[in-house]
């Protein structure tokens, strides 16, 4: 996606203006035109949907930026970052993310996760889907 929005803003820069023939003068400036598409880039950061904006709608397998880390009470101290896949709950008992579970107890309550982001997967690959450029 970066790569299209890099080369939307490449094209821009190479047109005087943007008009059209019915009218006589340009519509929406180069500089206005470029600052609208690095916005929304901004917007878009690669798919990636930060929790405290929005959460899933419905219960399922998502791609997830989490963060993990100990309190070094059992387990040596760690701060990290990880993508993973997880599943996202909602229903009446619980909702939210399940997170893969220590079996030792203490080990357990030592540790700290939270989602940052997520995004849906991509569909997965299949021989019969052609892309937009075969025919």
């Amino acid at each position: 996606m970066q790569e299209v929005l890099e080369k939307i803003i490449e094209r821009f820069k190479k047109m005087d203006s943007i008009t059209f023939s019915s009218f006589s003068k340009p519509l929406i400036s180069i500089e206005d035109a470029i600052g609208i598409v690095e916005t929304e880039a901004k917007k878009y950061n690669g798919g990636w949907i930060l929790c405290s904006e929005r959460l899933p709608e419905e219960s399922g397998y998502y791609l997830v930026t989490y963060h993990e880390w100990s309190n070094g009470e059992f387990l040596p101290k760690f701060d990290d970052t990880y993508v993973k896949i997880l599943h996202y709950q909602k229903s009446e008992r619980f909702t939210g993310w399940n997170f893969p579970k220590c079996v030792d107890k203490r080990a357990e309550e030592d540790m700290n996760k939270e989602v940052i982001a997520w995004k849906p997967l991509p569909e997965p690959y299949s021989p019969e889907r052609k892309s937009g450029n075969e025919k």
